[in-house]
């Protein structure tokens, strides 16, 4: 491609072009972000009995999203494929050194990188959607976790609960070796 989108992921290109997609162009972008990047890559009949659309709205979509056609849509899944699967060190040769002075502001340009990718993965309303289910005080809200990512959960549910991770959590030992959280939060929640 020349247009320059060939540096963006298919995925982000999808979510961009959302607001322009039609009803059938919209399953079609539903049926490869719900399994990205595999749906992509099943052939153009299979993704049209499986989106219940024809194989011209599916030539229409990969245009609409930047591509030259079906198998340019392919080729580029395979090739962010392809860059998924480098190594850690084949990536960090391919980085430029970052010196002490600059570490803040690199590690700081690489979070905003990531939080503005995820918000580009979540549209407005699945986002109200969202906040309104955990926002219901009838609701339970389940977060699982060991060791690390028990940790990283402690965030969330201190904001929902109102209450210090303390008063809050518990760290029972289990048999296999790590921690599990447990917390009830505000009544209505329960980390394990």
């Amino acid at each position: 491609m020349s247009d320059g989108k060939s540096s963006t992921t298919i995925r982000t290109r999808i979510r961009e072009a959302a607001g322009q997609l039609t009803a059938s162009e919209r399953k079609i972008a539903n049926a490869i972000l719900a399994d990205y990047p595999f749906t992509g890559l099943e052939s153009i009949q299979e993704l049209a009995a499986k989106t219940g659309v024809s194989a011209p709205s599916i030539t229409r979509f990969v245009s609409k999203i930047g591509c030259g056609g079906f198998q340019d849509l392919q080729r580029q899944l395979i090739a962010e494929l392809k860059e998924g699967r480098r190594s850690p060190l084949d990536l960090k040769s391919s980085q430029r050194p970052v010196g002490h002075s600059e570490f803040l502001s690199e590690y700081v340009a690489r979070v905003s990188a990531v939080m503005g990718e995820m918000t580009g993965m979540v549209s407005q309303a699945q986002f109200d959607i969202l906040a309104e289910l955990l926002a219901d005080p009838s609701r339970n809200i389940f977060l699982l976790g060991g060791g690390a990512s028990a940790t990283a959960s402690l965030p969330s549910c201190r904001s929902i609960s109102g209450r210090s991770a303390a008063a809050s959590t518990t760290w029972p030992t289990t048999r296999n070796s790590g921690r599990s959280m447990c917390c009830a939060c505000a009544g209505r929640m329960s980390c394990c």
